[in-house]
This record gives structure tokens, C-alpha cells and sequence, in this order.
């Protein structure tokens, strides 16, 4: 009877361990063109976009630079638990740039078979320093509501009892609150709309008991900060390594196929049948962020890993390349001497032609971009040691698609910008 009650107890451990919904990304994704079909076509496309620029990438390499990317965590709680500390946010900023640049400290428990794939992303994460209109910032916005928990996108909308999101061009939207259904975390990928684009983490998993200073609310085995690291992953366009139905290519040539999702810490080999082939001897990469393992066996994306979500960088997500959200300068609100004034961009929506009319108050280089909604820089102009006057520049956007475009302008430390349409 001890055997049958322990076997019982063993099996329901196990079922409670797969219930939990470690990514909550492909049934969001379903739900979103499910209801805006036009939104599965233009992730669809941008996905194509993405794969024609992999395809004739000029050399084997990842960016030239390391790209950071500015951060803004929207904190939306409805007690003190879920209301979780700046030290607990901050730690999961430093498990983000030590995943991705391949600098975590459990690198050595990687299977000799996969050591050769571990990346240097050459990407990094920073809380934002200056916030869209040029105020410093902590990087952290704190919003209480009245709803227990969140299942949805009502999280990032202040009119739902959470909190809007900062312009996708030039942050990374992180919403930490309670989600319901035992939901880690989600995330979309490029393409989705502006609105609802970024990432969702449960609150109770954001962030690393490594660093923990007694504050941190955490939950075991989710407690190292792997989903957020995970679910930016997807923000960066990739897909779980077991591809969308399992035994399906996840877009990436070193990433080994395999059956489906891993729980727990398997012992390495792990294989899995595909087409009645096996994946041995090596098996499943389940030590991938992008598996569903705990987050203490989660060691490394590969070097494809790598190079798929810079070429995001490259297209679909160009723009945030550009922020300043990661430089303090001299935020326009604490600047008592601004550099630019009577800023007028001219007609909006625009055909073909377009005017910009500034004026310089102070000696200064400028550079102007335009970049579209899906991040892709369509002009620019820089101009050294620009002289104290007004400045009149015609733009000439008549071969560009019509649809929402990003005009930023930086100038003695300070960045100015605009969204307009292109209607042709």
C-alpha cells in the first residue's frame, strides 16, 4: 500500500512539474493572429525578411559592436510580495548580460558535445537612464492595481489595471506582475503590435536568488532568472528548440531536432526520436535556454542562437540600436540650456516630400534618422560642428511603403523624436 500511495505521490509530482507553464509564447502568438490575422502576416513577413537577410549575410559574423539595449521594467502589483525590489530587478539585468554574453558562471556544467556551440551574443541590457522625453529615469515604473492577477495583454494597458508600454523603437518592455494559470513568463515575437510588444514575466521569477540581499520574492526551480532570459530570446525572434510542433526546425542549423519540451535536469545524453530517427548519441540540447528546463540547467544558446537573434537586431529590431535610453548625458529635463528648438516635421501623414524645420540654440554635431516600424533605417543625415540657426531639410520618402515611421533626432546629448505616417 506505502509503494502504491509513493508511486502515486511520484506521479503527481511529475504532472504538477510539466503543468507548469514554463513559456506562455505560442499560445499568445495563436490567440493574437487568431484574432488579427493581419498581425500573422506581417510577423510572418518580417520573419521571411529576417531569414532572406540570414541567407545572404556578408560574412559569418554576429554585429560589429556590441549592441546594448535599453530596458524599462514596468512593476505592476496589487500587494507588497509582488511589488518585488530594485535589487531584484537589477539582478535579473546582470543574469541577462551574463547569459548572453556567455560570462554565467555554469558554463562548466555544459556536455562536452555541445561546449563548441556556447555563444557570445555580443548583446547586453541596460535599465534605462533617460525615458522618451528625455527625463532621467531609473528604468523602473511602479503601478498599483486592483486585479489579483493578469492571463492576458491587459498588463501592458493603463486603462486595463496595468501599465503602457515606452516607445518599442527604442526600449525593451519588460511587465513583471502575478500571472494566473501557472504561467512563467511570455514574449512576442518581431512584429507584433506596438502596443503589446515586449515581454511578461511572473514576478516571483524575475530575478536571481544568487544575488539575493533578503528581499527577493522567488520561486525554486524557477529562481536563477533563466525565463526572462528565455523569453527575450523570443523577443529576438527565437523559437523553442523543438521548433513550433515538435520534431520541427527551430530556424537554427546547430541546434540538434528533437521531440519536445524537457522538464526538470535531465542526465545528458537526453535523446529523442524524430521520424523514427534517433538524435543520439549527443541527444537534445535540453541545456538550451530555449528548452523548458529548471533554470539551473539552462547553460547557453548556440552560436546560430546567436547569430538569428542579431540579424533581428540587424532588421527587425534596428532601431533600438539608436536609442540613447542607456545614456545618462544631460536629460533634456534636467537641462537648463536645450540644444534644439521649434522643432516642426512637416506634413504628417506625408506624400512622398517631407519637411524639417529646427532651430540650432547652441554649437553642436546633429544627426538625424528616420527608421520604420519594423526598426529598419531609411535615411539619415549627420552634420558636424552644426552652427547656432535654423535648419531646413527636405526629405524626399516618396519610394518608401506607407505605414508608421520613427524620426529621432540627436544633438548635444539630448534626442528628440517623432512617429509620422507615410500614406502613398
Amino acid at each position: 500500500m506505502k509503494r502504491i500511495l509513493l508511486g502515486l505521490v511520484v506521479l503527481i509530482a511529475g504532472i504538477s512539474a510539466q503543468a507548469q507553464n514554463r513559456c506562455h509564447a505560442d499560445e499568445m502568438t495563436q490567440a493574437l493572429w487568431q484574432n488579427q490575422p493581419e498581425v500573422k502576416a506581417e510577423m510572418e513577413r518580417i520573419d521571411r525578411e529576417i531569414e532572406e537577410y540570414s541567407a545572404n549575410r556578408p560574412t559569418n559574423h554576429q554585429s560589429e559592436d556590441v549592441i546594448v539595449i535599453p530596458v524599462v521594467v514596468h512593476v505592476v502589483y496589487a500587494n507588497n510580495n509582488q511589488n518585488i525590489s530594485d535589487a531584484q530587478i537589477q539582478s535579473q539585468i546582470t543574469v541577462l548580460n551574463e547569459d548572453f554574453r556567455a560570462m554565467n558562471s555554469d558554463t562548466n556544467l555544459i556536455p562536452s558535445a555541445f561546449k563548441g556551440d556556447l555563444s557570445d551574443t555580443e548583446i547586453e541590457f541596460c535599465l534605462a537612464e533617460r525615458d522618451p522625453n528625455g527625463f532621467a529615469t531609473t528604468g523602473i515604473t511602479r503601478t498599483q492595481t486592483t486585479k489579483s492577477s493578469f492571463s492576458n495583454d491587459d498588463v501592458k494597458d493603463s486603462n486595463a489595471g496595468g501599465k503602457d508600454g515606452w516607445p518599442r523603437n527604442s526600449y525593451l518592455n519588460i511587465w513583471v506582475c502575478n500571472l494566473s494559470g501557472g504561467i512563467l513568463g511570455y514574449a512576442y515575437q518581431p512584429g507584433a503590435p506596438a502596443s503589446i510588444d515586449g515581454v511578461v514575466i511572473g514576478y516571483n521569477y524575475f530575478g536571481s536568488i544568487d544575488y539575493d540581499d533578503g528581499s527577493f520574492i522567488l520561486s525554486s526551480p524557477y529562481n536563477k532568472g533563466r525565463t526572462a532570459t528565455h523569453e527575450v530570446g523570443h523577443w529576438l525572434n527565437l523559437d523553442h528548440v523543438w521548433g513550433s510542433n515538435g520534431c520541427s526546425t527551430d530556424n537554427v542549423n546547430d541546434t540538434p531536432l528533437q521531440q519536445g519540451p524537457n522538464f526538470g535536469c535531465p542526465n545528458f545524453p537526453s535523446t529523442s526520436t524524430c521520424n523514427s530517427v534517433s538524435n543520439g548519441p549527443d541527444g537534445d540540447m535540453f541545456m538550451n535556454y530555449m528548452d523548458y528546463v529548471n533554470d539551473a540547467c539552462m547553460h547557453l544558446f548556440s552560436n546560430g542562437q546567436g547569430l538569428r537573434m542579431n540579424d533581428a537586431l540587424l532588421v527587425a529590431r534596428a532601431s533600438i540600436r539608436f536609442s540613447l535610453g542607456c545614456d545618462p548625458g544631460t536629460p533634456i529635463g534636467l537641462n537648463e540650456n536645450p540644444v534644439i528648438n521649434d522643432l516642426n516635421f512637416y506634413p504628417n501623414p506625408v506624400h512622398g516630400q517631407a519637411n524639417l524645420k529646427l532651430t540650432m540654440l547652441q554649437k553642436s554635431n546633429l544627426h538625424i534618422r528616420i527608421v520604420s516600424g519594423l526598426g529598419q533605417l531609411v535615411w539619415e543625415k549627420s552634420v558636424e560642428s552644426q552652427m547656432p540657426g535654423q535648419i531646413h531639410e527636405n526629405i524626399d520618402l516618396s519610394g518608401l511603403s506607407s505605414g508608421i515611421y520613427h524620426l529621432s533626432i540627436q544633438a548635444g546629448g539630448q534626442e528628440f523624436s517623432k512617429e509620422f505616417l507615410i500614406q502613398n
